[in-house]
């Protein structure tokens, strides 16, 4: 099993509507709610132990939605990250799975199709959540991935929070080399310019790298979509890796570790990754994920900040992914449940009890400046909200964890083992393919 960082992160609450959780009152929506108005409803709800629960969520949600839903109990559960997903899949076998919970996008696809999570656009229709006319108040690409089959088909689960991937920069390294600090407008063919100039070497031993590479889903992702690649297709069905795209986009990484010398190989890197790394102070530009804000804040080697990821040759783009309720297709409390998604993501939620770097997926709440957070790096923290505007859904189909898995291992060849790269590719498709059509 992945770890949490290294798999899907993230996890808080923020975003939508106290006039729509208004409306949806216990026994509104469709569902098997029952029961005299007087009775307690107890909702169990499984959040994720250590991401921004507890107290936040004690305080910005299950408090003030039980003060307003008074025959409503939530029962918090905090679950750790290790092992979350199989004792889920197994109380759900079971019909004892929690009532509503915390799980990842990539196993929305997953649970969908296994008749776990409920399908939740009868409650879209009743209520008219999520729909276009809320295009100003929410981000609504946030929903294509939690749709199943594919981006396209009913919702599975009610997003929260989003996260996306982002472009930092060491302000110091750029000080004192005497170059420009890099912009929304930047190409990757000007990442690899201005990577040359600022990689230093001591001998034969590089002491400061221009950039990081790396195969990751948080590194090389947005950069195929940015060159009109793709990983699959718009069903989720069919591989499509190995295309004239991807190879180049491929490519373009591999050189920056093998033939500009402007990366390190990936086995440089320290203990916790590309994000530790850049902590270092070592490297002047890298393409991470928005939870690395958290980490970089709690270092005070250099100052920093970030802005859009570069232009690719057809679009400017990054993978984005939310964090999301799901509702046990075998609750007895439906109704309850919804309403306390939707409450969740109310628009008069305290800014301050989501998760550093994760988007509120109401807009206003994000646009606030309890959120923008002036006082603290990255001073061009809005540089989130602009990829939001832009971003794209990270394809995971279903057993994502298994194909990603099998991807990572082929591409890597390329990366450090000089393999070609469409080999790496080629081999990579069949393994991706093969496990999206095994029964």
């Amino acid at each position: 099993m992945l770890s949490r960082r290294k798999f899907l992160t993230l996890a808080a609450g923020s975003i939508a509507g106290s006039a729509l959780a208004a409306c949806v009152t216990p026994g509104a929506a469709p569902g098997a709610g029952t029961g005299a108005a007087t009775d307690t409803k107890t909702v169990l709800y499984w959040a994720l132990q250590g991401e921004n629960e507890g107290e936040n969520l004690t305080r910005g949600v299950i408090k003030p939605f039980e003060e307003k839903n008074p025959t409503v109990k939530i029962n918090l559960q905090e679950i750790p990250w290790e092992g979350y997903y199989d004792k889920y899949q197994t109380l759900s076998a079971g019909g004892q799975a929690p009532d509503i919970a915390f799980v990842s996008a990539a196993w929305i696809q997953d649970f969908a199709k296994l008749g776990i999570a409920m399908n939740l656009d009868p409650f879209l229709e009743k209520t008219g959540a999520f729909s276009e006319k809320d295009a100003d108040k929410y981000f609504l690409k946030t929903l294509d991935g939690l749709r199943y089959p594919g981006t396209k088909g009913a919702l599975y689960a009610v997003p929260y929070e989003w996260v996306t991937i982002v472009f930092y920069y060491n302000t110091d390294i750029f000080d004192a080399a005497g170059e420009a600090y890099p912009t929304n407008d930047w190409t990757y063919e000007k990442i690899a310019e201005v990577g040359k100039k600022l990689t230093k070497t001591e001998g034969d031993k590089i002491t400061q790298f221009g950039f990081i590479s790396g195969w990751d889903y948080s590194i090389l992702d947005s950069s195929l979509y940015a060159n009109g690649g793709s990983i699959l297709t718009d069903d989720y069905t069919k591989a499509v890796l190995d295309s004239p795209e991807n190879e180049a986009t491929v490519q373009w990484w591999v050189d920056q570790i093998q033939k500009n010398k402007i990366a390190p190989l990936p086995a440089e890197f320290t203990e916790g990754g590309p994000e530790a790394l850049f902590a270092t102070g070592k490297v002047a530009m890298a393409i991470l994920g928005v939870w690395g804000i958290q980490t970089f804040r709690e270092q005070a080697k250099f100052k920093w900040d970030i802005v859009m990821l570069p232009k690719g040759s057809v679009t400017q783009t990054a993978v984005q992914w939310p964090n999301q309720f799901a509702i046990s297709s075998k609750t007895k409390v439906p109704d309850e449940a919804f309403n306390f998604a939707m409450f969740a993501i109310r628009p008069d939620r305290p800014a301050d009890t989501v998760g550093i770097g994760k988007v509120p997926v109401i807009k206003a709440m994000a646009n606030s400046e309890v959120w923008l957070e002036a006082d603290k790096a990255p001073a061009n923290k809005k540089a989130i909200l602009e990829t939001g505007a832009v971003a794209v859904p990270l394809q995971m189909g279903f057993r994502w964890t298994e194909w990603r898995n099998a991807m990572d291992q082929e591409l890597q060849l390329s990366y450090v083992d000089n393999r070609p790269v469409a080999e790496s590719l080629a081999k990579a498709n069949a393994a991706i393919q093969a496990i999206l059509d095994r029964k």
